[in-house]
């Protein structure tokens, strides 16, 4: 226990990150996290959290550099291919994202966010069709409370000119979640 307590202990440099990152230091989260893993490398955990800090602060390059370290580390985990997918769409790179998260939906098919960051992926390539049918396959593994896909629905619906549709799923959403700031901010542009 007492080298939990030592400063260059990875668990405190973790910690450390952890509680600078929900404090929205992240400067500071980012440089424990750094410091984690060099002591190890190996911690796929303390990575991707750092990937996370690095999308966050919008340095997309070293965020994919993070992720495909961790995808080459550990090829089958779904939630790095999900942040990598994210990360390569944040920078543009629509092919590589799309990939990534075609391979995500393949390693797991239920999983609601490798699902939903492809209907994404599909939406920023111009394929709005494609992305609809791809949030129509995602709503039902939402999580409870969880309306992001709901709301992806409705953005695309409305942009395809099926409005009744679109103003249908947000009340769905809004059932779900009857205080979501978004979801009614969606709902009055719409009536707006």
């Amino acid at each position: 226990r007492a080298n939990d307590l030592d400063p260059k202990s990875h668990r405190v440099h973790t910690t450390l990150g952890k509680i600078k990152r929900s404090q929205h230091k992240l400067a500071e989260a980012e440089s424990e996290f750094r410091a984690a893993l060099q002591m190890r490398p190996d911690d796929l955990d303390v990575r991707l959290q750092l990937a996370e800090i690095l999308v966050e602060t919008g340095n997309l390059k070293k965020a994919v550099s993070e992720l495909k370290t961790a995808a080459e580390t550990k090829p089958e985990n779904v939630q790095i291919r999900v942040a990598l997918a994210n990360a390569l769409l944040k920078n543009g790179d629509l092919d590589q994202a799309r990939e990534q998260a075609e391979y995500a939906v393949t390693l797991n098919p239920r999983n609601f966010d490798a699902q939903l960051q492809l209907g994404l992926i599909f939406n920023a390539q111009g394929a709005t069709r494609e992305a609809i049918d791809q949030y129509r396959k995602t709503i039902p593994l939402s999580p409870p409370n969880e309306i992001r896909a709901h709301l992806q629905l409705a953005d695309a619906l409305w942009k395809t000119s099926q409005k009744a549709a679109a103003r249908s799923t947000l009340q769905q959403a809004l059932k779900l979640v009857p205080d979501s700031q978004k979801a009614r901010k969606l709902l009055k542009n719409f009536d707006g």
